[in-house]
């Protein structure tokens, strides 16, 4: 199906502050192309109409089932099927879905070529460290060619770039470079009003957002701080509904009261508070998890 939506991103475009040659060069077309699509003179298909949207960072996926043929819609369901297992950190399940994804027509479309580029590094799990970083901005690169991550808080980011951050946070946090990475995740969280994503994308990350920060905080004995994030992670697990976190955001809060020198009655409870958590959400491997680290941090041996 074929769509003219010109005008519709001529208006979203100057609304962003972008100029018809930079959305074009972003886009890979000729700025005489971008001229004729905005005019109405060149017809678009609903890919090319989502792609354009995507790049100017606005959350799309509302559109996409009102133009999706039966094969358009196969494919986006082993997108969102990827999307699902990396959020579940089912990595093994997700390559194997990636795979599948790729061979598929959406493989063609620039933001389903930034995730897939994206999913591979997440699930390769043997890439060096060092080689990761330096394939995400690779992958950042494919829609925002000048990006700066020292300007993280100024961009209007989507669900992928937020990804791509997240993950080279991560990264350097696993290389030591911890400051680096706490800034970066402080500004992913300060500019999380300016997030182009669906709320189910919302509810996704920023959670995890929040844990990543008091967890790195907490590793570089600033106990405080992490604690602080600690609360509002909790607060905004509750207001999305997002439950995944909350048993290992709890650990986390026992590990700063321990720290701070509290009380032995304050501090414990919260292990065993995690492990109930997430044996009540079905996360038995985190309960597991939660009670073994429980006896050899806090010498709890009754979960």
């Amino acid at each position: 199906m074929r769509i003219n939506g010109g005008e519709l991103i001529k208006k979203m475009r100057k609304f962003m502050g972008i100029s018809q040659e930079e959305l074009a060069e972003r886009m890979h077309i000729s700025t005489r192309h971008l001229s004729r699509i905005e005019t109405g003179d060149q017809d678009i298909d609903i890919w090319q109409f989502i792609s354009l949207v995507e790049v100017l960072g606005m959350p799309t996926e509302d559109y996409w089932l009102l133009y999706l043929g039966s094969q358009e819609f196969e494919d986006y369901r082993k997108y969102k099927n990827v999307k699902r297992l990396l959020r579940d950190k089912k990595l093994i399940e997700a390559k194997d879905a990636l795979a599948e994804l790729e061979q598929g027509f959406l493989s063609k479309q620039p933001f389903i070529q930034q995730f897939i580029a994206l999913a591979k590094i997440e699930t390769d799990t043997a890439m060096p460290s060092e080689q990761s970083v330096d394939e995400l901005y690779h992958a950042i690169h494919m829609s925002k060619p000048n990006f700066d991550i020292s300007k993280t808080s100024e961009y209007r980011l989507n669900y992928n770039e937020i990804c791509i951050i997240t993950l080279i946070a991560n990264k350097l946090n696993e290389q030591g470079k911890v400051r680096e990475a706490v800034t970066i995740t402080k500004d992913l969280i300060a500019n999380r009003r300016n997030i182009n994503a669906t709320e189910e994308d919302k509810a996704s990350f920023l959670p995890v957002l929040m844990f990543n920060i008091s967890t790195m905080l907490g590793r570089n004995g600033e106990y405080k701080e992490s604690l602080k994030y600690c609360t509002e992670a909790l607060e905004i697990s509750r207001e999305f509904n997002n439950l995944r976190v909350i048993p290992w955001i709890l650990y986390n809060m026992a590990s700063c009261y321990r720290f701070l020198g509290e009380e032995e009655q304050i501090y414990k409870t919260h292990p065993v508070r995690a492990c109930h958590c997430a044996n009540a959400i079905g996360d038995f491997n985190a309960a597991k998890q939660i009670k073994s680290d429980a006896e050899k941090d806090f010498g709890i041996y009754d979960l």
